[in-house]
C-alpha cells in the first residue's frame, strides 16, 4: 500500500523516546509522541520507528516499519496554436503539467507525431521537472504544407518517469488547410 504524509508512532510512557530512520538516510528523534514526514528518498523502501521506554529501573523497545511504495506520476498535455490552428506556418505548443505525490523529480520526453510517424527526430525535447504539485514544460512544433495535406490530427507525445513507473499523455490538434486568396483586381482590358 502507498504510504504519504506524516506517520506517528507514540508511547504513553513519559520517559519514552521515538526514533525514526529509514534507508534513504532521513532520521528524526523526538520525545514521547513521534512524527516523520515521509521524503521522496524514502519511496521504495521501509520507515522503521524504534520506541524505547525507561521507567528509571528498567528499560524496554518496540519496533515497527512501514513499507513507502511508489505512486505513479500523473501528466496532462495540451496543444496550441499561434494562429489559433494547425495551419501551414503556424507554431504550435505543447504544454505539459506533471504532478507526483512522492514529490520526486521527473524525467520527460515529448514526441511530435502524425498518423504514428515522428515528425522530428525523437525524441523531440527531454528534460527533467521537480513537480509536486504542477510542474510545467513546454516544446514547439511549426506546421508544414505536408503536415496540412496529411488531413489528420498532430500529435504531441509526452512520457513521464519518476524511475519506478512511466506515465503517458497526449495532446492533439486538428489541422486546417487555408484556402488560397486571390489579390488584386481582374484584368478587364479587351484580348483580340
Amino acid at each position: 500500500s502507498s504510504v504519504t504524509g506524516v506517520q506517528t508512532c507514540c508511547s504513553s510512557d513519559l520517559d519514552s523516546s521515538v526514533t525514526w530512520s529509514s534507508p534513504g538516510g532521513s532520521s528524526a528523534t523526538t520525545a514521547v509522541t513521534g512524527t516523520y514526514v515521509i521524503d521522496p528518498t524514502d519511496v521504495l523502501d521501509s520507515v522503521f520507528c524504534v520506541v524505547t521506554a525507561d521507567d528509571g529501573t528498567d528499560n524496554a523497545t518496540a519496533s515497527d516499519s512501514v513499507s513507502v511504495s511508489n505512486t505513479a506520476p500523473t501528466i496532462t498535455a495540451s496543444v496550441s496554436s499561434s494562429s489559433g490552428g494547425a495551419t501551414t506556418g503556424a507554431t504550435l505548443t505543447c504544454l505539459g503539467t506533471a504532478n507526483d505525490p512522492d514529490s520526486q523529480t521527473l524525467s520527460y520526453t515529448v514526441d511530435w507525431t502524425q498518423s504514428g510517424v515522428a515528425l522530428v527526430t525523437s525524441p523531440s525535447k527531454t528534460g527533467s521537472v521537480a513537480a509536486p504539485a504542477g510542474g510545467t514544460f513546454t516544446d514547439t512544433y511549426v506546421v508544414t504544407a505536408a503536415d496540412v495535406a496529411a488531413g489528420v490530427p498532430l500529435l504531441c507525445e509526452i512520457d513521464l518517469d519518476d524511475g519506478t513507473t512511466v506515465s503517458s499523455m497526449t495532446g492533439s490538434i486538428s489541422t486546417t488547410n487555408t484556402p488560397p486568396a486571390l489579390t488584386g483586381a481582374p484584368d478587364r482590358r479587351a484580348h483580340v
